[in-house]
């Protein structure tokens, strides 16, 4: 079993990608401490989506972060939310026989959530565990959640401006989005090395080359509403990729499943920004700005000093 319930539901399922190496952090960075009490910022995230609806929440993580996971941060939520867990299993894969062989990283964000595929019932958001959002975009989100499900055709998905997504403390990938005029998704271009340079913003194209990139240009940060269906697509997608014979670096990843799915005519996305600035853990050097810009928040009233009572209980019941 790939999955395990921990809990009831009620409300709206958040799903949280929490599976990445963090080869670049050097360590469990989906669970660093950043608030004044040690919450991680993915705890920020649910405090955001608890507000705004969100009554469960569906964690994919590694199984040998299982243990240290269950006792830091699951010990916690599952007081206040539904709780469920996904163990990404890279022998999870929708051919016979298995592929895999020695890899040890996992395939990606679209095998992450396709991985899910047991656990999500309706309608579904979807959130990287290490990347602070802002309360502002969990009703940007929910607003999503609400058309996408009316739609029953339609996705949809956050954005955020490249200018603020960058880190001080060294290079970020970041899907980069063409839109409508009417905030409908084209294409979603994944670029990698995007950092400050004099004064400027760069980034490598996916054909390596160097390019100047503006700081208006909106950006994915894995924030997405999904129906269901998504799976299934997502199934049939990750097929195709294993069938090219990937290598032991090579990823399956979320926007660019997106990407042809939109492009195929087999998706349609709506986009709508976020007007947050994004905060987030990419290098060891980010958890101090991280921890920066929770104080302030705590400080401004955004929220509580600690998001849970000494014993788990919430400061604030969850929403009806």
């Amino acid at each position: 079993m790939n999955t395990e319930v921990d809990n009831g539901e009620g409300g709206r399922t958040l799903l949280v990608l929490a599976a990445g190496l963090g080869k670049r952090f050097g360590g469990l960075k989906q669970i660093a401490g950043v608030g004044p009490s040690g919450e991680a910022i993915m705890e920020y995230s649910l405090y955001d989506a608890r507000r705004v609806g969100f009554g469960r929440v569906v964690f994919v993580i590694r199984p040998e972060m299982e243990a240290d996971f269950r006792k830091v941060i699951l010990s916690r939520v599952r007081a206040v939310m539904g709780t469920a867990v996904v163990l990404q299993r890279i022998e999870d894969v929708p051919v016979r026989g298995g592929v895999g062989g020695e890899r040890e990283k996992p395939w990606g964000t679209g095998h992450a959530v396709w991985a899910a595929r047991k656990a999500v019932r309706g309608p579904f958001g979807v959130i990287n565990a290490d990347d602070f959002y802002g309360p502002r975009s969990f009703d940007v989100l929910a607003d999503l959640l609400t058309a996408t499900h009316a739609g029953r055709r339609a996705y949809g998905m956050v954005c955020f401006r490249l200018g603020q997504t960058l880190s001080e403390w060294g290079p970020v990938a970041r899907g980069i989005c063409r839109t409508t005029a009417e905030g409908h998704l084209v294409a979603i271009r994944e670029y990698t090395a995007i950092r400050r340079e004099g004064g400027k913003i760069v980034g490598r194209n996916p054909s390596g080359a160097v390019e100047i990139l503006e700081p208006d240009l909106p950006v994915s940060m894995n924030m997405w509403a999904f129906e269901p269906r998504i799976f299934l697509q997502l199934g049939g997608l990750f097929r195709e990729f294993l069938q090219r014979g990937p290598g032991p670096e090579d990823e399956f990843f979320l926007s660019e499943s997106l990407n042809r799915l939109v492009g195929e005519g087999r998706a349609w996305v709506q986009v709508r920004e976020s007007p947050e600035r994004w905060c987030g853990i990419t290098h060891p050097g980010d958890v101090e700005h991280a921890r920066t810009c929770i104080v302030r928040l705590v400080e401004r009233g955004t929220y509580p000093d600690s998001l849970y009572r000494p014993k788990g209980a919430p400061l604030r019941s969850s929403p009806d």
